[in-house]
C-alpha cells in the first residue's frame, strides 16, 4: 500500500524560483561539515510521474541523512538544461558528494547531457546510477547501474490485464513506449497501434471510436487528454503511468476506467539511492504494479454475505431515478442473481432472469449468458448497510468474446426492498390516477385483472358492464415493489410501456406511486389508487 500511496502524494514541484533550484533535505542530526550529498538530475518536473520520483527522492536521503541536491528539467527533450544542471552541480556541490542518479533526456535531434555527466563524475571520482530509461549502448554511461521499468515486461504485463483481442492502442513513439505497445500488440494481434502526440491525440481516438470498445494508452499524458471522450463514448480504458486524475475518474466517474498499470517509482528510487552509497556496480529491472478500483478504497469485510436480498435502484448519481429506469437485482447467494428491468430504449423486457455472481473484493460481477453472448454487469460496492448499497457500474455485451455494447451507468445508489407484492397483486382491481399530472388523469376509473401467468385483461367501462379490451399484448410482472407493464392494442401496433411502484397493499386498497420525467428533465410524481373488486 506504501508504494500506491507515493502515487498520490501532492508534492511541490520546486523549492525555489529556479526549476533548477537544488533543494536540500537534511534531518538535521548530522554535522553539516561532513554532510553527505546525492544529486538527481532528472526530467520533465512539470509532471505528476517525475514529481513523485522526486519526492521519493528526498524522502529516502532525508532518512538517511543525506542532502539531497535536485535538478529537474522544464521537459521531456531539454538535454540542453541537463548539461546546465551539470554545470551548476559541479559548482554547489561540496566535497560530501557520493553519486549521481540520472534520467538521461534525449532532445529532438538525439542530443543528450550523457557526456557531461560522466565527465563530471570521473573528475569527482563518483559514480553514477542511471534510472527510468536506459541510456544507449555506446553513450560513456553504458556500464553504469541502471534501475528502470522493464518496457517489454510491461507491455505484455498490461496485455494480460485486457479481456478483449481488438484493442486499439496509442503511445508516444518514443523508445519505452513503442515498445511498450508493440510488446502488447505481440500477444494480442488484433491490436491497432497509433504513434500520437498530446495534441494529435484527440483526433486519432475519434478516427477509432466505431471500430474499438477497448483503448490502451502506453502514455499518461495521452490518456488524461482523451477521458472526456471516452467516458462519453462509453470504451472501456487502461492506462499504463498514474495520475491523480486516473484515480478521481476511478472512484468518481465510473469503472469505465478499467485499470491502470505504474511503474514501481518508490523501489526504483530506493534502489538507485543504495546503489549510489554501495557504489554498487549492477541495476535491476523493476517490476509494474498494476492497479484498480479495488487498490484505493477500504475493502468492504463480509460483502457477500450483506449483500445477500433484493435492491432496487433509488438514486443516479445523486439525483432520485425515474420509474421507469429502475432495476432490480436480487442476490439469492454469493454466486447466483436474478435481475428485473424493463426501459424505454431497447427491447428488453428482463423478467427475473438469472446470473451468476463473482464477487472479488469490492467487486462484484452479474453475469449472464446466452449461447454465444453474455452480459455482464460489472459493480463495484462504495457503501453499504442494511437498508443502503452505493455502487459504480457499467454493462457491457460480449458476442464470442468481443465487446460489442457498453454502456456506463456512474453512481447508482440502491435501497433493500423487504416488500414482495408478486401474489398480493393477483386478482381485478379498479381505481384511478390521484396526482393531477399524469396521462391518466381523466378522473374516470380503470379496472385491471392481474393474473398468475404474468398476463392481465384491461376493462372499459361500458353503459352498464365493463367491457373486456381485445389486446395483442398484455403482460406485466411484479419483482418486489416494481411494477411493470407493457401492452399493444392491434397486432401491428406500438408496444407500450408504464411502470410504478407498489406502495401498499393493504386492506383491499392498493397505492401506487412513481416519479416522472418530463422532456425538459424536470421531475412530478405520479400517484394511484386502487380498490380489490374480486
Amino acid at each position: 500500500m506504501k508504494k500506491m500511496i507515493q502515487w498520490v502524494l501532492a508534492v511541490t514541484l520546486v523549492c525555489g524560483a529556479s526549476i533548477f533550484t537544488a533543494c536540500t533535505s537534511n534531518n538535521g542530526d548530522n554535522p553539516v561539515q561532513a554532510q553527505r550529498q546525492i544529486a538527481i538530475i532528472a526530467k520533465n518536473g512539470t509532471v505528476e510521474y517525475w514529481q513523485q520520483i522526486r519526492s521519493v527522492f528526498e524522502s529516502e536521503c532525508a532518512g538517511k541523512g543525506v542532502e539531497a541536491l535536485c535538478y529537474f528539467t522544464s521537459s521531456d527533450f531539454a538535454s540542453d538544461e541537463q548539461r546546465q544542471a551539470v554545470s551548476r552541480l559541479s559548482a554547489e556541490a561540496g566535497s560530501g558528494l557520493k553519486g549521481i542518479i540520472y534520467a538521461p533526456c534525449v532532445s529532438e535531434n538525439g542530443e543528450t547531457a550523457d557526456a557531461e555527466v560522466a565527465a563530471l563524475a570521473q573528475k569527482l571520482g563518483i559514480p553514477v546510477v542511471v534510472i527510468d530509461n536506459a541510456v544507449a549502448t555506446d553513450s560513456p554511461l553504458a556500464s553504469c547501474p541502471f534501475f528502470g521499468t522493464d518496457s517489454k515486461a510491461s507491455g505484455e504485463a498490461l496485455a494480460d490485464k485486457v479481456m478483449a483481442e481488438n484493442v486499439a492502442v496509442f503511445a508516444i513513439g518514443n523508445g519505452p513506449g513503442k515498445e511498450r505497445a508493440e510488446a502488447f500488440k505481440a500477444k494480442k494481434p488484433g491490436t491497432v497501434v497509433c504513434y500520437t502526440t498530446k495534441d494529435q491525440v484527440a483526433a486519432d481516438v475519434k478516427a477509432t471510436l466505431d471500430g474499438y470498445n477497448d483503448f490502451v494508452f502506453f502514455n499518461g499524458e495521452l490518456a488524461d487528454a482523451v477521458l472526456s471522450l471516452l467516458r462519453d463514448t462509453h470504451k472501456n480504458v487502461y492506462s499504463f503511468d498514474v495520475y491523480q486524475s486516473f484515480i478521481d475518474e476511478m472512484m468518481v466517474a465510473n469503472s469505465y476506467f478499467k485499470g491502470i498499470m505504474g511503474q514501481d517509482t518508490e523501489t526504483m528510487v530506493l534502489k538507485a539511492v543504495e546503489a549510489v552509497l554501495n557504489r554498487a556496480a549492477k541495476g535491476e529491472m523493476i517490476a509494474p504494479i498494476y492497479y484498480t478500483i479495488n487498490d484505493f478504497v477500504t475493502p468492504i469485510p463480509d460483502l457477500s454475505e450483506k449483500i445477500i436480498g433484493k435492491w432496487m435502484v433509488s438514486e443516479l448519481e445523486g439525483q432520485p431515478c425515474p420509474t421507469n429506469w429502475k432495476t432490480v437485482l436480487t442476490f439469492v447467494s454469493p454466486t447466483q442473481a436474478y435481475g428485473s428491468l424493463s426501459d424505454f430504449f431497447s427491447q428488453s423486457w428482463n423478467v427475473k432472469v438469472l446470473a451468476d455472481v463473482k464477487i472479488d473484493g469490492n467487486n462484484v460481477g452479474v453475469i449472464t449468458h446466452d449461447e454465444a453472448n453474455s452480459n455482464v454487469l460489472d459493480c463495484f460496492v462504495l457503501e453499504i448497510s442494511d437498508k443502503e448499497m452505493l455502487m459504480s457500474s457499467d454493462w457491457n455485451v460480449y458476442v464470442d468474446g468481443k465487446s460489442v455494447q457498453h454502456e456506463v451507468y456512474g453512481k447508482e445508489r440502491y435501497e433493500r426492498i423487504n416488500k414482495d407484492y408478486q401474489q398480493d397483486i393477483l386478482g381485478t382491481w379498479e381505481g384511478k390516477v390521484t396526482s393531477a399530472e399524469d396521462e391518466h388523469s381523466d378522473g374516470k376509473l380503470h379496472r385491471w385483472e392481474y393474473k398468475a401467468d404474468g398476463t392481465y385483461v384491461y376493462y372499459n367501462e361500458g353503459d352498464a358492464e365493463w367491457v373486456a379490451q381485445d389486446d395483442a399484448l398484455a403482460e406485466y410482472f411484479v419483482d418486489g415493489t416494481l411494477l411493470c407493464t407493457r401492452w399493444k392494442n392491434t397486432a401491428d401496433s406500438e408496444e407500450m410501456r408504464e411502470w410504478w411502484e407498489i406502495e401498499s397493499i393493504e386492506g383491499g386498497v392498493m397505492k401506487w406511486k412513481a416519479l416522472r420525467q418530463r422532456e425538459d428533465g424536470s421531475t412530478y410524481t405520479a400517484t394511484f389508487q386502487m380498490t380489490r373488486v374480486k
